[in-house]
């Protein structure tokens, strides 16, 4: 009996401990991987400005994990620009112009 009530004393402080060390885990976001957003759709750290020339518009926003893809139609042709969704930097372009 006393070997039985010593296991259960023993096994409800190690449910306590895991409990408490799981939320610790979950408030301070450990486990994420370097350079992860902290939460999906999260806003860009700087304002990103793209210059578009005369006449061209957005067509389309795309989010790809680290990667925001900008599709852009004007009377010279179409392009994708890739910007860095964090930061909000170019990271390239893609012409889509026929030669």
């Amino acid at each position: 009996m006393q070997g039985l009530k010593a296991i259960v004393i023993g096994m409800g402080v190690l449910l306590i401990v895991g409990v408490t060390v799981l939320v610790y885990l979950i408030a301070t976001g450990a486990g994420k991987r370097a350079g992860e957003a902290s939460t999906p759709g999260a806003p860009m750290t700087a304002p990103a400005a793209v210059s578009l020339q005369q006449g061209e518009r957005l067509v389309e926003m795309r989010p790809d994990g680290p990667r925001l893809y900008l599709h852009i139609a004007g009377p010279a042709g179409a392009r994708i620009l890739i910007l860095d969704a964090e930061r909000g930097t170019p990271v390239g372009e893609i012409d889509l112009t026929a030669r």
